[in-house]
């Protein structure tokens, strides 16, 4: 029975009890935005961005669309607008190849062109592949 080799395997080494690096520093700097926030904006405002940098931070951290982390597919859509949708081919420019023709040499008048085969030798072929014996 053959082994089945697992495929998509993720482990990220945790750093701060149930956190990954990754994690850890989507939650640390919404923490370091959120207190800049405190002191730079009214309190009201201050709720409103708090809220939606607390949610954009937990979604980023946790998140995942099949399988795969809310970052990778922010990564993707966003390079993915800045590609262009239409692939074309494009030639890149090479020195053209001269190519010589070769010459034919004249036929001699005595020269054979087809070699004549020993009638049956498919046969005796045949039957030795089949058999394994001469």
């Amino acid at each position: 029975m053959p082994y089945t080799v697992p495929q998509f395997i993720e482990r990220e080494a945790k750093i701060a009890g149930p956190f990954t690096f990754r994690q850890l520093g989507f939650l640390v700097g919404a923490g370091a935005i959120a207190t800049f926030f405190f002191f730079l904006l009214p309190f009201f405002l201050f709720l409103v961005a708090t809220l939606l940098l607390a949610v954009s931070a937990l979604a980023l951290s946790f998140l995942k669309i099949e399988r795969v982390p809310l970052h990778t597919v922010a990564k993707n859509f966003f390079t993915s607008l800045a590609q262009p949708r239409l692939y074309l081919w494009k030639q890149k420019a090479a020195p053209p190849r001269i190519i010589k023709e070769a010459r034919l040499r004249p036929e001699l008048p005595g020269e054979a062109t087809l070699k004549v085969v020993e009638k049956g030798i498919l046969n005796k072929l045949s039957s030795f592949l089949h058999t394994k014996a001469k």
